[in-house]
C-alpha cells in the first residue's frame, strides 16, 4: 500500500538502482547468476537475491528519503 515502509523499500530500490550505474549492472549479474542455477522452488531463488537485496536496501531508502 502507497507510503508504507514496505512501499517505500521498494520504490527506493528500484528509483536507486534506476540513479546507480554499478549497482543495477550488479543486481543484473547476481540474478543472470542465479538463473543459471538449478532450483527446487522459486523461494530459494528470492533467497539468494535477499542478502544483495537488503545490503543495498539500507542505502536506497536513506537516498530516497533526502
Amino acid at each position: 500500500m502507497y507510503g508504507t515502509p514496505d512501499w517505500t523499500q521498494h520504490i527506493a530500490f528500484r528509483e536507486f538502482r534506476r540513479a546507480h550505474e554499478a549497482v543495477r549492472k550488479a543486481y543484473e549479474q547476481l540474478k543472470q547468476d542465479l538463473s543459471r542455477q538449478e532450483w527446487e522452488h522459486g523461494m530459494a531463488y528470492n533467497d539468494e537475491k535477499d542478502v544483495f537485496v537488503k545490503r543495498v536496501e539500507g542505502e536506497a531508502v536513506a537516498w530516497w528519503e533526502r
